[in-house]
């Protein structure tokens, strides 16, 4: 038997040799990994986006390497032209640009061409967007010209005005706690009582402004009718290098109104029917909560590119798809005529609900209709407002009308309710039994057969 022989001082400088190449080996690999991880950016034009998405504005960006842009027809669209530094991100598949770095307006006037001919030239212009039910709100305009300079030294001087009450407020609020602390010092250690009147009233908090408006910028305000385009910017004599694309603008192919239905049991989960083909199953005896929505109806390559403008493959393979998109806020003016054959069941109108958690550590909620003076509602607003449909299982027939009691266009659905099994569930069982009793048929014939060819002669 060999037996293992120490480490010699050569072998162990061989060794400690070797660890410390694999450690230099590893970190060149390891920086190399890094650095390659480093996108390569590049001096380049593009086109700073802001589009109108059917029921808002949505900030994209055009790079030089794709040379297209999707818009929807008959809407204002912001193309703002910027010289900048951009990289390809392979992790989300996009271009980004890296505005902080390098971000100049490029000067010059928007050519518009179709069928070879400039049909209209776009100058820069000033311009901002403006939300009247704050920043958050899907509702926006856009202002142009001295409508937006005004826009945005009224908003300048509303958070003004703002900031300095909130300081007021503040020195009241700290003169209203010290007055009242002594109130309290002196009842304490004086047994002095003070008369309602006595009382100082705490300082009313000022309310912010309850719009946003976007600082001023420039840009090409671009509101084209549906068709296929070509665009460039134009300096003097010269066209921007980079600036040419494909300008697509297209029409919705029809409009409806879609029902956003939302059961008790999980309203969180919303399910979404957008046109008159669909059928809605109700499967339990519970309440459902529906909202009403305009829709309209887009090609899914152009939507898709449009939401999408800095992916090069956004799109691809959906030519011959449509999309769905909501086009309006909630719809306030509508009824839902419930019927059951030919006949009108109930009108439903819509109501604003509030969501209650359960009081003890267990999770669940109830929906209850929101009350403003009830204690128990918490919140200044109603979780959600919808029409609270509740009826037994069956065949019913859904209309949206007007307050007049005409049926709005794309508004009606089919409503059925899913039988339960019931006793007959067993019924489902009936294959498998069936299944199970060939299997064993043929396993019992197989076994005989084979036993009978196994038997030997009587004359062996």
């Amino acid at each position: 038997m060999t037996a293992l022989a120490p480490v010699t001082a050569p072998s162990r400088t061989s060794v400690l040799c070797f660890l410390v190449g694999s450690m230099l080996l590893m970190s060149c690999a390891l920086h190399y990994a890094a650095a390659s991880s480093v996108p390569e950016m590049e001096d380049q034009f593009v086109y700073g986006l802001t589009v109108w998405d059917g029921l808002t504005y949505t900030s994209g960006l055009s790079p030089q390497p794709i040379d297209e842009i999707h818009i929807i027809a008959d809407s204002d669209n912001i193309l703002a032209p910027y010289d900048t530094r951009a990289y390809f991100w392979p992790i989300t598949g996009e271009y980004v640009a890296d505005w902080s770095s390098k971000q100049i307006l490029v000067e010059g006037v928007l050519e518009v061409i179709l069928d070879g001919r400039v049909v209209e030239t776009i100058a820069l212009e000033t311009y901002t967007l403006r939300y009247p039910e704050g920043f958050n709100s899907l509702n926006v305009e856009v202002l142009t010209g001295d409508r937006a300079l005004a826009a945005h030294e009224e908003y300048r001087q509303a958070v003004s005005d703002f900031n300095e009450a909130a300081d007021l407020y503040r020195q009241a609020l700290a003169e209203y706690n010290s007055t009242i602390a002594e109130m309290f010092r002196q009842m304490r250690e004086e047994g002095k009582t003070f008369s309602k009147e006595e009382i100082p009233t705490p300082p009313t908090e000022p309310e912010p402004p309850s719009y946003y408006v976007q600082s001023v910028r420039k840009a090409f305000v671009v509101n084209l009718p549906g068709g296929q385009y070509t665009i460039r910017v134009r300096q003097d004599d010269r066209i921007v290098p980079g600036s040419t694309k494909k300008l697509y603008v297209f029409d919705p192919r029809r409009s409806g109104l879609s029902f956003v239905v939302r059961p008790e049991d999980s309203y969180t989960v919303a399910l979404r029917s957008d046109s008159e083909e669909h059928t809605l199953y109700l499967a339990k005896d519970i309440p459902l909560y529906i909202q009403l929505f305009d829709v309209e109806e887009y090609s899914s390559y152009h939507y898709t590119r449009l939401m999408n403008s800095a992916n090069p493959t956004a799109g691809l393979g959906m030519q011959n798809e449509y999309v769905w998109v909501i086009s309006s806020p909630q719809r306030p003016d509508l009824r839902i005529r419930v019927y059951r054959g030919n006949r009108i069941v109930s009108e439903i109108d819509e109501k604003p609900y509030q969501v209650v958690q359960t009081q003890s550590s267990a999770l669940g909620y109830t929906i209850v209709e929101w009350d403003p003076t009830a204690t128990e509602m918490m919140g200044p607003k109603p979780t959600f407002s919808a029409f609270r449909l509740h009826v037994p299982p069956g065949e019913y027939r859904l209309q949206a009308v007007f307050s007049s009691g005409e049926p709005i266009s794309g508004g009606g659905r089919a409503l059925r309710g899913v039988r339960k099994i019931g006793h007959f569930w067993w019924t489902a069982l009936v294959p498998l039994f069936l299944g199970l009793g060939v299997y064993t048929v043929r396993r019992y014939s197989i076994g005989t057969l084979q036993s009978a060819a196994t038997r030997l002669p009587e004359d062996s």
